[in-house]
């Protein structure tokens, strides 16, 4: 192996030395000092963020290189960079839920790098079966995740619950990757793509489009899209609180990523089949979440299903494939949609788990536990409240901007349908966005009041607040890194930016 062969692992190097070392300090550290092992690995992802910039910038790094099915490139980069973001957040808001646990604390940081690993493996997969084993990676340390409070039957009952649904969404995918290498002769991604676009004929073929469609079952099951989307209300009323925000964020955000390098870099083929059915996955799953949100009390429940019509606006911007600049064709606004509000989702998703997080660890979680919220703690209330009102749409926070472009996008592929039920769901989700603020701030009920967070709760939301408000002020910066990102992807053959 040569020494660029070396510079384009060197994401995954950092963040598996880092694992394996926290894992060391976890063993050697006494019990009244573990607590500093989440500030050390906090520390050290932020200086990993910093270090991949520069060497994105630096005259060793190639813009698009590959090593035996591993591409990395500036959308990859992009990705990781998210990925280390939701991490740093996430072992922020962990650091003191889990401060009562006199052991394993090390062991806890060390599952979510792994986590972190395998979906920077998975955004650079170029195999399906590198796609598969990166998949697995992903999802084994997440049951442990689930299920790591110990003394909770809820956490235990949670993580057997996304083992099982595990283990059938890892079938699926690899049954779709076996039907699809028996059609194709390859699980080489850039071969098997270059065969779509230069054998039109292969893409009738019966046993491909089943192989097609039991790998998007797998990715509908990860994301949590409807029908596949059962196991997560349960998976996350039952899993500790910052589990349940990496869970929502970072494994959804990578299997997008992989989904957008497939279906942007070729497939133009199976483009009437793969259309059609992300306009159905789009539709159902967004009403579904917003529907049987409304109904739902406690909050991580809530969230759940939030969740779950958040991947449906995504699905939204699959379904639109017209150009987005004339002297771009090959561009697609869908596309650009997509990775805006990944990051708009990022922020908005993770600042309400994190208020989640600090008022479950205060016995709060039900909605009607939050009256009176704003004058026990009026901070925690209104960052709570600019959560809400991200993920629900209102100008002009970032998550208004991202569904505006998600809508926009589907209004030039001329699916003004779906473009139309997506507002129709923004004003739904309103509705039970909104039942939250008013217990905050309309219900009075006296009660032992909420401290303020502590300091490392407060950076994380701080910071978290501050990018929904300053992308969603001037988004142009995301909206210019996006089509960066994707030019390259979009214009160049995956097999000829390898080379």
């Amino acid at each position: 192996m040569k020494i660029s062969h070396l510079i384009i692992f060197a994401p995954e190097i950092a963040v598996l030395s880092l694992a394996l070392l926290l894992l060391i300090l976890d063993w050697v550290t006494p019990k009244r000092k573990k607590v500093w092992i989440g500030y050390f690995s906090a520390i050290m992802i932020l200086v990993f963020m910093g270090g991949f910039l520069c060497l994105a910038k630096n005259r060793f790094f190639p813009y698009a290189a590959s090593f035996h099915g591993f591409i990395f490139d500036a959308f990859a980069l992009y990705f990781k960079e998210l990925f280390l973001l939701v991490a740093f957040l996430v072992t922020l808001f962990s650091v003191n839920f889990f401060k009562q646990e006199d052991e394993g604390q090390g062991e806890y940081y060390a599952l979510l790098l792994f986590v972190t690993l395998g979906c920077f493996l998975l955004v650079s997969s170029a195999d399906l079966l590198m796609l598969f084993l990166s998949f697995e990676m992903m999802s084994i340390p997440l049951y442990v995740m689930c299920a790591y409070a110990k003394k909770d039957s809820k956490s235990s009952e949670s993580g057997l619950k996304y083992f099982l649904i595990g283990a059938i969404t890892s079938a699926l995918l690899l049954y779709g990757i076996s039907l699809v290498y028996a059609a194709t002769g390859t699980t080489n991604l850039h071969l098997f793509i270059d065969g779509l676009v230069s054998a039109n004929k292969l893409a009738y073929n019966p046993i491909l489009l089943l192989g097609v469609v039991l790998m998007l079952c797998a990715f509908s099951f990860k994301i949590a899209a409807v029908p596949f989307h059962m196991w997560a209300p349960d998976v996350y009323e039952g899993a500790p609180a910052p589990v349940v925000a990496f869970l929502a964020v970072s494994p959804k955000i990578a299997v997008i990523g992989l989904m957008t390098r497939l279906f942007l870099a070729g497939m133009q083929p199976l483009q009437p089949l793969w259309v059609f059915l992300f306009a159905v996955l789009a539709a159902l799953t967004m009403t579904v979440g917003n529907l049987a949100a409304l109904f739902q009390q406690n909050l991580k429940r809530l969230l759940a299903y939030s969740g779950i019509a958040q991947m449906g606006y995504i699905l939204v911007g699959f379904a639109s494939i017209q150009p987005f600049f004339k002297n771009m064709p090959t561009l697609q606004i869908g596309y650009q949609a997509i990775l805006f509000y990944l990051a708009a989702y990022l922020f908005s998703d993770l600042a309400a788990f994190g208020i989640v997080t600090y008022l479950s660890a205060h016995g709060i979680e039900e909605i009607k536990s939050l009256k009176g919220l704003a004058e026990k703690n009026p901070m925690l209330a209104f960052l709570f409240l600019i959560s809400l009102l991200s993920l629900a749409g209102v100008p002009p926070l970032v998550g208004f901007v991202g569904k505006f472009y998600l809508f926009l996008a589907a209004v030039s592929s001329k699916l003004y349908w779906l473009a139309v039920l997506g507002v129709v769901n923004s004003v739904i989700s309103l509705f039970y966005y909104l039942r939250v603020a008013r217990s905050m701030y309309f219900e009075k009920e006296e009660g032992v009041s909420i401290p303020y967070p502590s300091f490392s709760m407060q950076v994380a939301l701080l910071v978290a607040i501050f990018g929904i408000l300053a992308v969603g002020v001037y988004p142009f910066v995301i909206t210019h890194l996006s089509i960066q990102v994707l030019t390259p992807l979009s214009n160049v053959p995956i097999s000829h930016a390898m080379k």
